[in-house]
């Protein structure tokens, strides 16, 4: 198996809670602030692709229009590679 890295990055946007949380949530905001295709069932459990097919993953944890933790890998990673994005 590959050797990976931790990396942590963090990011501040100018934007509210509720707006990131609507478009990161919601399929047809998804898609129209990337300008490429997303489904996302917005449920903890629930699987979720944007960018087409190259990202997927699931939601891990949900607090409505304040907290998103999400596991998601690229198509093209090595089997059993995820990313967490809080």
């Amino acid at each position: 198996m590959a050797a990976t890295k931790q990396i942590r990055h963090m990011v501040r946007f100018n934007a509210t809670p509720r707006a990131i949380y609507r478009a990161l949530m919601d399929s047809k905001k998804h898609a129209a602030f990337t300008g490429a295709p997303a489904k996302i069932d917005p449920k903890v459990g629930g699987r979720f692709a944007a960018w087409g097919q190259h990202l997927c993953g699931v939601n891990v944890e949900l607090i409505k229009n304040k907290r998103i933790v999400q596991a998601w890998r690229a198509q093209n990673w090595p089997a059993g590679h995820y990313s967490i994005a809080t």
